[in-house]
Formats: structure tokens, C-alpha cells, sequence
């Protein structure tokens, strides 16, 4: 027939799927099996991913597809990892199978073709280079055979068409391309950025005489795994002195000053009379400096806990410049929320006024874990916005080392969270240790934390 008149192969009404017509020479099309060919190589690309799913465990999967049970098992792994990545992973065949029906059962004028070209685009920057290659492959098939079946493939709109969605398959695999390229550029500027993590935290020593230390780091952007939190330990003639803290603000500012701040700490640790005289001088490196000068010096500032165990590792003084209050944990479960009677400002605002640092003196009983942390903890939210509250997570628990402690933690505010955070994390876990024959016992002291005694304060000017 001719094409441009009324009758011609472009306004005749298109075959229903799975009914014969002037070009099926097989019989009719099977679409259910044409559709299970696309999931397929769809599962086989994305779900290996995830390393509960093997990659020979899609093929089975789409096997039994037919079986409830079997599809329940495969959307309860994937959306496991979180449910949008099941978007992720079905929108572009979603939209193939979608534009299947649309072409066939609406009126001539309308194409499906941008359900075709959507699905590379979508499957490009959130899927591998298989899949984006799969993905395109079955739009313009797709496109193809539906012009071919309907008769209508030598059309001139049938042929712009097809070669748009040919067109568009292609710039979604140079762009899938090119996003893997910027990806690896991304994994090397993260290998420096740990690198220089390392420098700036160095992991203190994890066996002092009578303790046990563990620390851990976890930045809110696991591709930028560095941000303003920091952690510090110095072992010193008078006791061991530590330090977390927490600085407003993100990025290269926020680094430098924790550089000034952890040198600051170093030097002052290790002749400086008392935690006050430390603080005094990690303000005065701040001043120098200048990292914490801008127009509105009220929005620069750092919160923090400066520590100290005694020689004998009995106690513990604690200066609160500002930050969530410390816990310690008892060997028999108990947590104590070491937390100062009058709160001080953060570090960095001493031109507002002069005021009287309150140390706070702790029994630190054998077994007992101190644990620090800052507002990435505390501040973590769930679904319901209910925040994360780590003395009760950790009461009635026991740990047989600091490391084991901060691990169950960290794997619980990811349980809470939904392994979403918004703030970094610097943890800091001290054990002393069940038998520290030399340091002195004493045994009244953990009696006197049974019997709900509250730790001692004294101030300072």
C-alpha cells in the first residue's frame, strides 16, 4: 500500500500481542518468555552486586519464577540492600515492558519510543556497563520488531524512531562509560583522603600499661572520609591524656583545624599541669592561627572532652568543653553518664567572656570501659526521627575488649539509622583491665558506682 495514504501500513490498526499477522512466519510471539529473556540478563548483570545473591542464583531465580514463594525470596534480598536500588534495577525494563502494550493498543499517532529512549537513559548512571548495554539492546529490539511485526518499518516516522532510540543507546553507554571513568578518579582521591586520615589521626596504641584502647572513625560521606571530627591520645608522666572533639564545619577549613588543634593537644599533654592549662593552650593556637576568625566568630567553634587517667589508673578528671557527656560502662552492665554538673562553652569562643572550668574527678573500677563519642552518635536518627541513645543501647551489655565494643556500636546506629548517617563519628573506647596487679585495687569504687554515687567535680579559674 502507499504510505502516505489513509490505508497505508502506518494507519493500519496494529496486531494485538500474540496474534498472527501479515509478518509473523513463526506463529505467535511469546511475549512472557521474551520479557523473562530481558529480567534475566537484567539479574545476572545487577544482582551479583550484592554478594548474598551469586551470580548463577539469578538464573535459578528466573527459573522458578513462576513460584510465589521464589519471587518473595528475590525481592526480600534486593530490597534488603535498600529499596531503591529495586527501583534502580526494574525502572528500565519496566518502562521496556510498559512500551510494548502502549504501542500496540493505542491509536496510530501515538509512539512508544520515549519509553524506550528513558530506559537507557535511567539504566546509564545507576547500572554497569552490561547492564546499560542490556538495557539499550532490548529498547531498540524492542522498537525494532514492533515496527517489524506491525508491518510499518519502512515508514519514514518509524524510521526516525528507531534510529533516535539507536541513538540515545549509545550516548547511555559513552555516558555509563564516562561516569566509571570519574568513579576510579573518585577511589584514588579517596585512597589520599585515608592516607591523609592516617596523618591527622594516627591510631593511638592499643595496650597502655593496665588499659585497653580502640578507636574508630566513620565520616557521613563515605566518599570523603574526611571530615571535622577528631580523636587524640598522649601518654604522659602524668597519667594518660585524651581528647574527641567535634568542629564546626566541613571540608578543608575543618581539617586544618584539626591539624592545629591535634598538635596543640600533643605538645600541651605532655608537660601541661592539668587538663585546664591543655584547653588554655589549644585556645590560644586556635586565636593564633586564626582558623576560628569569621563574621560571625559565634558560628566557629569546637566542642569537646579533654580526659585524664591517673597513673595508677583509679581515675579519671574530665573537662566538657561543649560536648555530649561521656559514658562509662561497668563490668557488671551498669552505665554511668559522666556529664558536669554547669556546662562550658566549646573551645574557640573565649572571647565571649571568661567563665570557671568545672573538672570532673570519676572512679575508674577495674573492667570498667570509658567510652567518648561525638554528636554523630547521639544525633542519629531512624525512620522516625527517634534519636539514637547510646547509654541505653549499652546498658546490661558486656564486652570482652574496647574494640568489640565500638564495633557492636557502630553496627547498631547503622541498624537504627538504616545504615544512613548525616554526621561523622569519632569513637573512642579506654578498658581497664580486670587484673592490674601494681596500679592498686579497688574494689570500693565500683561498690560506690553500684550504690548510684555520683562522681566528683571541682572548678577551676
Amino acid at each position: 500500500m502507499d504510505g502516505n495514504s489513509e490505508d497505508g501500513d502506518r494507519g493500519r490498526p496494529r496486531q494485538p500481542l500474540g496474534t498472527p499477522g501479515p509478518q509473523d512466519l513463526h506463529g505467535p510471539p511469546r511475549p512472557a518468555s521474551y520479557y523473562s529473556t530481558i529480567g534475566g540478563e537484567s539479574l545476572s548483570v545487577f544482582i551479583p552486586e550484592d554478594p548474598a545473591i551469586p551470580r548463577r542464583a539469578s538464573h535459578h531465580m528466573l527459573r522458578n519464577a513462576s513460584n510465589p514463594r521464589h519471587v518473595r525470596s528475590l525481592v526480600q534480598r534486593v530490597t534488603a540492600r535498600g529499596g531503591y536500588h529495586l527501583v534502580l534495577l526494574l525502572a528500565p525494563w519496566a518502562l521496556i515492558i510498559i512500551g510494548v502494550p502502549f504501542y500496540q493498543y493505542t491509536p496510530p499517532g501515538m509512539t512508544a519510543s520515549p519509553f524506550f529512549v528513558s530506559a537507557a537513559l535511567i539504566a546509564a548512571p545507576f547500572q554497569s556497563l552490561r547492564a546499560t548495554v542490556a538495557v539499550a539492546l532490548a529498547a531498540v529490539s524492542a522498537d525494532v520488531l514492533l515496527e517489524v511485526f506491525n508491518g510499518t518499518a519502512e515508514q519514514p516516522e518509524a524510521i526516525i524512531e528507531m534510529v533516535a532510540v539507536v541513538c540515545v543507546g549509545v550516548i547511555a553507554v559513552v555516558v555509563n562509560l564516562s561516569i566509571a571513568r570519574h568513579a576510579r578518579r573518585l577511589r584514588d582521591v579517596t585512597t589520599v583522603a585515608e592516607v591523609a586520615q592516617r596523618a591527622l589521626l594516627p591510631t593511638p596504641a592499643d595496650d597502655l600499661t593496665g588499659l585497653r584502647v580502640a578507636t574508630h572513625y566513620q565520616a557521613a560521606d563515605t566518599e570523603a572520609r574526611i571530615g571535622g571530627d577528631l580523636y587524640a591520645l598522649q601518654d604522659s608522666r602524668t597519667g594518660v591524656r585524651l581528647m574527641v572533639g567535634d568542629i564546626k564545619g566541613k571540608g578543608l577549613e575543618a581539617v586544618a583545624v584539626v591539624a592545629t588543634i591535634i598538635g596543640a593537644f600533643s605538645e600541651a599533654a605532655h608537660d601541661a599541669p592539668d587538663l585546664q592549662t591543655i584547653a588554655a593552650r589549644i585556645e590560644r593556637a586556635l586565636n593564633h592561627d586564626g582558623l576560628h576568625r569569621s563574621p560571625d566568630r559565634s558560628e566557629a567553634f569546637t566542642t569537646a572532652v579533654l580526659a585524664e587517667i591517673t597513673p595508677d589508673r583509679r581515675r579519671i578528671h574530665l573537662l566538657n568543653r561543649g560536648h555530649p557527656a561521656p559514658l562509662l560502662l561497668l563490668s557488671n552492665g551498669i552505665v554511668r553518664v559522666c556529664e558536669p554538673a554547669n556546662p562550658a562553652l566549646p573551645l574557640g569562643l573565649n572571647h565571649l567572656g571568661t567563665w570557671s572550668d568545672e573538672t570532673l574527678e570519676v572512679d575508674f573500677p577495674p573492667g570498667a570501659t570509658f567510652v567518648l563519642f561525638t554528636d554523630g552518635l547521639t544525633e542519629a536518627r531512624n525512620a522516625r526521627g527517634d534519636f539514637y541513645d547510646p547509654a541505653e543501647r549499652l546498658s546490661g551489655r558486656a564486652f570482652d575488649s574496647p574494640r568489640t565494643l565500638l564495633t557492636a556500636l557502630t553496627e547498631d546506629v547503622a541498624r537504627h539509622t538504616g545504615g544512613h548517617n548525616d554526621d561523622d563519628m569519632a569513637l573512642m573506647a579506654i578498658t581497664r583491665e580486670p587484673h592490674d596487679s601494681g596500679l592498686g585495687t579497688d574494689k570500693n569504687d565500683e561498690k560506690a558506682f553500684d550504690r548510684g554515687e555520683q562522681p566528683r567535680s571541682t572548678q577551676h579559674r
